[in-house]
């Protein structure tokens, strides 16, 4: 359901612009999810973090695999600046605000999941309550 979302709004890998859909099969173009603050990041810098934590919906998006083996461990502050801002928007990647550091890690998660639901509920057609 949050593909079609992502995919109804224009979603695209961050380095490449391929479209988010389920059919790419090459090596780098086959979509992968994507830890937006890579588990072994966050394990060396936020060590007490559960993987249940770590692994939510909150922190997956969807990318191409050759650019999430280019971002591998790395920090979303060092990272981010290397793509365009609309790829992360499309895929409700909000960032302001220092969300992201590692210390406002549950500020990130807790915003993206706001606009996750609110996503879904405007695909859907249910109005907010």
């Amino acid at each position: 359901m949050r593909r079609a979302a992502d995919r109804s709004d224009g979603a695209k890998d961050w380095a490449s612009d391929l479209v988010i859909a389920p059919t790419h099969k090459g090596k780098t173009s086959k979509i992968e999810y994507h830890h937006i603050f890579p588990k072994a990041y966050l394990e060396k810098v936020r060590p007490h973090l559960d993987s249940q934590q770590i692994n939510q919906i909150g922190n997956m998006a969807f990318i191409g695999a050759g650019t999430n083996k280019k971002i591998s461990a790395s920090a979303p502050s060092a990272y981010r600046s290397k793509f365009a801002e609309h790829h992360f928007d499309a895929q409700l990647i909000d960032f302001s605000d220092g969300k992201d550091q590692p210390d406002n890690y549950e500020e990130f998660i807790d915003r993206r999941l706001e606009l996750i639901a609110t996503r879904i509920n405007e695909f859907l057609g249910v109005e907010a309550g």
